[in-house]
């Protein structure tokens, strides 16, 4: 018969293990997709990476170039399904990298890469070492007041839920000014209050609002948060909000504006197009909410790409965040949402169609929708599962391995076992562990007699190489004990000079080595010692005439007596082994 109608097939759904029909495509239960996402191909770019994060349908790698992480990323989804751990899988490919990583951790889930990598927990409890009005960074006093009485005023929106009178502004500006120019504190500036309220007719009723609601910067809590030692910001750094967050939610957001300023104004402009560093914020609707009151202060970060910054902001949902940061974001990845209207807009973000956007609210744990700036389509990811260096004990010996290496570069294996208190086969377990997650590299430096000294060099460090800087700290420290003294000054042509000895030294690691560069030193010294401190460095200038008698190739050992002969005239110089 023409006119019946067909009946629905019915299948088990794989997702939630109920029986549904497959009229729609989905499940009427869980709402995932019913059939494979076929009308998604990986798009050729994606396999083009610096930094993998995860494997798409077909089971091969996938990942974001540096470049692309240069024009900011937005991790959205729901609590549980991998927002987090895709975070500590970019942290750990950037800190391989080289880039500088700075991490706003709201929950203190990032405390794991202590002494990993050269990271720094900063616990904002315990001090951050700031003074507001003491900047120790270049920056426009003026500009920087307005800014400063902007924040404020959002600051006291959020907390008492209305707009500072004009009055009140007037005195707030004025007082910050002055009390840049003096390098007050937050106590400086509340009798300032006093001070500028007397201009104005309502004089006690203006100094009495700001007095009791600025009151608080000026406590034992806040004084405690603004001490302690200086932050160097060039280091990798872990901001560990947990305990600020618990005691006021406004004061942590006040503290991350502040830091978020400060990194901003140490950036240099831009060189190239890999970020110089990569700001994370957690939580971010805590700090660039759509709803929030500090918005306008944070519009400096729409041209954080031009000082060489990328952003990561990570969010529960898109239409948390700002709108103005939101459409700044070129690269995209989200995990499983829970709203409908969330899961349209983050389809429209990733280029889904509407009829695709259902797709999203059905995602596995794990699993996340990624658009690149570089990739013309989005893919489908299963996203790599973090793991920390080691667990229990062998995490412990880990962290303190590395920081060893940090704090003590130049020690030879023997020496680090004694320090770390390990038996060989401990210590060759955590090497092994460190080695294999590519946060540790072994480096052998030819000191021309005997086995090579084992050292260690972490993965991504930048300037010069742990076995250039050991060779200049061996050659001085034995240079020391021969004569007493240092006999070196400083220079920038070579790596050591000495004006008195007529000498000069260059340490050579066979990265870049350049004959030529040795006939300008001629002119500057009447010896020149080249000292070859890895093989490849032996093997490459073997291959090279150095020519003349006034240049020599020396092994590390033979440098202290060298140079005690020419002190004595009495030395052999242009006999070459």
């Amino acid at each position: 018969m023409s006119g019946r109608r067909s009946l629905p097939i019915y299948i088990v759904c794989p997702v939630c293990g109920r029986v549904t029909s497959t009229d729609s495509g989905y499940c009427r239960h869980c709402r995932a997709p019913l059939f494979p996402f076929s009308f998604l191909e990986t798009p050729a770019e994606a396999y083009e990476y610096d930094i993998p994060v995860g494997r798409d349908r077909e089971g091969r790698e996938v990942g974001f170039k540096l470049g692309d992480l240069s024009k900011h990323l937005g991790i959205f989804g729901l609590t549980g399904f991998g927002k987090t751990n895709l975070v500590k899988v970019l942290v750990e490919g950037l800190a391989e990298k080289g880039v500088g990583v700075l991490v706003f951790d709201w929950e203190g889930e990032y405390r794991d890469f202590a002494g990993i990598y050269g990271f720094r927990v900063v616990d904002v409890m315990r001090g951050i070492g700031l003074n507001v009005f003491s900047p120790a960074w270049d920056v426009d006093l003026d500009e920087y007041s307005i800014w400063l009485a902007e924040l404020l005023a959002s600051l006291y929106a959020e907390l008492y839920g209305e707009n500072l009178s004009p009055p009140m502004r007037f005195v707030l500006g004025r007082s910050l000014r002055e009390n840049l120019e003096r390098r007050g504190d937050f106590g400086s500036l509340l009798e300032l209050f006093k001070k500028y309220s007397m201009e104005l007719p309502s004089r006690s009723v203006t100094y009495s609002a700001l007095y009791t609601r600025f009151e608080f910067l000026a406590s034992e809590f806040m004084n405690k948060i603004f001490s302690g030692e200086l932050i160097d910001f060039s280091e990798n750094l872990i901001f560990d909000l947990s305990r600020v967050s618990r005691v006021s939610i406004s004061v942590a957001r006040f503290l991350v504006i502040l830091l978020l300023r400060i990194i901003f104004d140490k950036a240099s402009i831009r060189r190239g197009e890999n970020p110089s560093k990569v700001v994370i914020i957690e939580e971010a609707e805590e700090v660039v909410g759509r709803e929030a009151r500090s918005a306008n202060v944070l519009r400096f970060l729409l041209r954080a790409r031009k000082r060489g910054l990328g952003l990561v902001i990570v969010a529960h949902s898109p239409s948390l965040v700002d709108e103005s940061l939101l459409k700044s974001i070129s690269n995209l990845v989200v995990f499983r949402l829970g709203d409908f209207d969330d899961s349209r807009r983050a389809a429209s973000m990733l280029g889904l169609s509407f009829e695709n956007s259902r797709i999203l609210m059905s995602l596995r744990r794990g699993e996340a929708f990624v658009r690149t700036f570089s990739s013309p389509s989005p893919f489908l990811v299963r996203v790599r599962k973090y793991e920390p260096v080691g667990e229990g004990e062998e995490l412990v010996l880990a962290r303190r391995m590395v920081d060893s290496v940090v704090r003590f570069p130049f020690l030879s294996v023997r020496a680090r076992r004694a320090l770390l208190g390990l038996s060989s086969r401990q210590y060759r377990r955590v090497e092994e562990i460190l080695v294999s997650r590519n946060i540790l590299r072994p480096v052998y430096v030819v000191v021309g007699r005997g086995r090579p000294v084992k050292l260690y060099g972490l993965k991504g460090e930048r300037g010069e190489s742990v076995a250039h800087r050991y060779a200049i700290y061996y050659i001085k420290e034995k240079c020391r004990e021969v004569f007493g003294e240092d006999i070196f000054e400083e220079n920038n042509v070579v790596d050591l000079y000495s004006r008195r000895l007529g000498v000069c030294i260059e340490v050579e690691t066979g990265t870049h080595v350049f004959p030529e560069k040795y006939g300008r030193i001629r002119d500057m010294c009447r010896y020149i010692l080249v000292v070859p401190v890895t093989r490849s460095a032996v093997n490459m200038l073997r291959k090279h005439v150095l020519g003349g008698k006034d240049i020599r190739l020396v092994y590390l050992y033979e440098v202290p007596g060298l140079l005690e002969d020419i002190i004595k005239k009495n030395h052999n110089f242009n006999k070459n082994p």
